[in-house]
């Protein structure tokens, strides 16, 4: 694949896994894939939303990392929330927000406890 400055590729996001249940005093990991988009510079955030509130989640409990260059020249990257529930989190959803130049909007990804992530 040549690149040159027009070149532009959407990110395809996936969260995995598709159904996470934590028991109190132990934790969970959930991962944010973006695979395929092109140019390299892409964000990523997690959103905890509790009783209805959305809270952004702190840099310092997720990790993000960069999978390298593809063959075809566009990037992959993971981002992985470590999830620590207490009692009040309970029936938590968590959502990964990934903005690219090439989504109009925010991809959003959600961790539905018992219930497939969606778009």
């Amino acid at each position: 694949m040549q690149q040159s400055s027009g070149l532009q590729r959407i990110p395809q996001v996936s969260l995995s896994p598709e159904h996470i249940i934590i028991t109190n005093g132990s934790a969970g990991f959930l991962r944010c894939d973006a695979t395929g988009f092109y140019p390299q510079e892409i964000l990523f955030r997690w959103v905890k939303v509790s009783h209805g509130r959305e809270t952004d989640i702190i840099p310092s409990d997720f990790s993000t990392e960069y999978k390298g260059t593809n063959r075809d020249g566009t990037f992959s990257v993971s981002s992985q929330l470590r999830i620590r529930p207490n009692l009040d989190d309970d029936g938590n959803k968590y959502m990964c927000v990934v903005t690219h130049r090439t989504l109009r909007i925010t991809t959003q990804k959600w961790d539905n406890n018992n219930s497939n992530p969606c778009i």
